[in-house]
C-alpha cells in the first residue's frame, strides 16, 4: 500500500455524511490500514447547509469508544476540516482549545458569499477563468492566515466545476501564493483522491502543483480519500503515491496532537 494512512475521512458528524464511524472502522482495518483521521466538517458559514452540524462532545465521545474497540488494530486520529478558517478566527479558536484534535485541515468551498460547490450559481456569475481566478485567489488568502495543520484538496473546485479543465499556469501566481504560505507555516499539503473519479480525473492537487511545492521548500505531505462512505477509503491510494515519489518525496506526514510527524513512504509506520 505504500502509505497505511488515510487522513481525510467523514462520517456522520458531517452534514454530508451518513457513515458510522465503527463501520469505516471496520472497513480501515479490512483494507489493512493501521491509522486513521476522522476530520469533519466544521461549517462556519451561516448560509451552508452544514452549519451547526457538527457536535464536537459527541464527536469526541464517538472517538474514544471507537478506540476503546478497536485501538488494538487501529490508531484513531480526532480531526476537523475547517471550511474558511481566515474568515472566522475566533471561532476556529475557541474550538481548537476546546477539544484535543489530532489535526486540522483547512478547506475552501466558499468564495465571498457564493458556495463553489453548489453549481451552476457560481459557475454562471462568471466565465471558467474568472471562477477559478476567483477561488485561487481566496485561497492564497486563506493559506496567508495560516492556523491549520493541512490545506485540504487544493484545487477542488475542479470536482465541481461544469467545465473543470484548467490551465494550471493561468493561476500560477495565486498558486504558489498559497504554497509559499504553506511552506512558510509548516503546514502540509494533502493529495486528495477524491476528484481521480471525476471528469479529468486528477488528484487534488495534481503533479505540476504539488512539484511546484516540493521546488519550494515544502517538505509535508499528507493522504486524503475524502471518503464520506466506508466503502471509499484508500480509493486512488496507488496514484498518490506514486505521485508523491515522482514529485521527490520519500516521507509522508502524520499529527499526534497537531504536531507533525514524518515516516517513510516504503515503510509505513
Amino acid at each position: 500500500m505504500g502509505v497505511p494512512c488515510d487522513l481525510h475521512v467523514h462520517t456522520r458528524f458531517s452534514a454530508d455524511s451518513r457513515a458510522e464511524m465503527c463501520d469505516v472502522c471496520r472497513q480501515a482495518i479490512a483494507c489493512g490500514l493501521t491509522e486513521i483521521a476522522f476530520t469533519e466538517h466544521v461549517d462556519l458559514m451561516p448560509a451552508d447547509a452544514g452549519y451547526g452540524h457538527f457536535r464536537p462532545g459527541a464527536f469526541m465521545a464517538e472517538v474514544n469508544r471507537c478506540r476503546t474497540c478497536f485501538g488494538d488494530q487501529l490508531r484513531i486520529l480526532a480531526g476537523v476540516e475547517v471550511g474558511e478558517p481566515h474568515r472566522f478566527p475566533a471561532e476556529v479558536k475557541a474550538l481548537l482549545e476546546s477539544y484535543p484534535f489530532d489535526l486540522v485541515i483547512g478547506s475552501l468551498h466558499w468564495v465571498g458569499e457564493e458556495p463553489i460547490f453548489l453549481p451552476p450559481a457560481y459557475y454562471d456569475r462568471r466565465p471558467p477563468a474568472q471562477a477559478f481566478g476567483d477561488y485561487f485567489a481566496e485561497l492564497a488568502v486563506l493559506c496567508q492566515a495560516g492556523g491549520f495543520d493541512v490545506l485540504g484538496h487544493l484545487d477542488v473546485i475542479k470536482r465541481y466545476c461544469p467545465d473543470p479543465a484548467y490551465e494550471v499556469w493561468q493561476y500560477e501566481q495565486a498558486i504558489r501564493l498559497a504554497l509559499q504560505a504553506l511552506v512558510e507555516h509548516g503546514i502540509a499539503l494533502e493529495i486528495n483522491t477524491s476528484t481521480l473519479c471525476r471528469l479529468l480525473a486528477q488528484s487534488s492537487p495534481d503533479e505540476t502543483v504539488v512539484r511546484w511545492y516540493r521546488e519550494m521548500g515544502g517538505e509535508r505531505l499528507t493522504f486524503g480519500s475524502d471518503a464520506h462512505a466506508p466503502e471509499r477509503l484508500t480509493a486512488g491510494w496507488e496514484h498518490a503515491v506514486r505521485l508523491a515519489r515522482q514529485t521527490g518525496f520519500s516521507h509522508w506526514t502524520s499529527f499526534r496532537g497537531r504536531s507533525p510527524h514524518d515516516l517513510p513512504l516504503e515503510n509505513g509506520l
